[in-house]
């Protein structure tokens, strides 16, 4: 497995695609292995690389994953396959916000509403329709239902919009479940890159939710470029 992540890694690398730095990949299998959630959130898939990182870790996971680009949904989609995770993942293609806010809106009662495609039996990922609800293109081994809770998410999608998705994610942590946000500062790696004061602004927004909920235990973990780990209190 690790000869396999070096190899995705060197892709990600020559094909400037963002994926876990090695300090932070290590923190969060670190939490896993501790923890060793039963359900995990991704937002933002990216090539699957750290889908495949925290699969590893919690033995018995079965992970949920949103990404928005076609291309990166495909690699993804085979990565998880060489990788023999396909029956653990859930692929949602669409915009993170639309997927979210669908999730969280799901009554009890609405389970049939929304399919997980195993990718192992389907080469098709989820996608989010024009009706405003996930469909899926075959039948599931995996359905989400309205009473889903993650007890593991980890947000790693358009930095510009953590605010945005905080009020759904906190409504799809467990009580007691953990949430990791990358890239929530500026880290030594990005402090050149990132000029655009309303992208600073707008991730400044989302540490302060998290630091002032009352419902989460927040703390800034401070390496690569900036890690959080909120617990939601029972």
């Amino acid at each position: 497995m690790d000869e396999f992540l070096e190899q995705l890694k060197k892709y990600a690398v020559d094909n400037n695609i963002p994926i876990l730095q090695c300090d932070a990949r290590t923190f969060i299998e670190q939490i896993l292995l501790l923890k060793q959630p039963k359900t995990i959130l991704e937002i933002g898939s990216a090539i699957g690389y750290s889908g495949i990182v925290m699969l590893n870790a919690a033995k018995k996971a079965h992970l949920t994953t949103i990404e928005k680009n076609a291309e990166r949904v495909s690699l993804a989609i085979e990565n998880f396959k060489k990788a023999n995770l396909s029956e653990r993942v859930n692929l949602i293609q669409g915009d993170a916000k639309d997927v979210l806010e669908e999730l969280t809106n799901l009554k009890n009662g609405d389970a049939a509403r929304v399919h997980g495609v195993s990718i192992g039996v389907s080469n098709e990922s989820f996608s989010c329709a024009d009706s405003g609800t996930l469909r899926a293109a075959s039948p599931a081994n995996y359905v989400i239902s309205g009473s889903q809770k993650f007890d593991f998410i980890f947000l790693d999608g358009p930095k510009g919009q953590y605010a945005n998705y905080f009020p759904f994610i906190k409504k799809l942590l467990a009580d007691g479940g953990v949430l990791v946000a990358d890239n929530v500062m500026l880290g030594t790696s990005g402090i050149k890159k990132l000029t655009n004061t309303q992208l600073i602004k707008k991730r400044q927004d989302f540490v302060d939710m998290i630091m002032n909920d009352d419902e989460l235990i927040t703390s800034i973990v401070p390496i690569c470029d900036i890690l959080s780990l909120s617990i939601k209190q029972t």
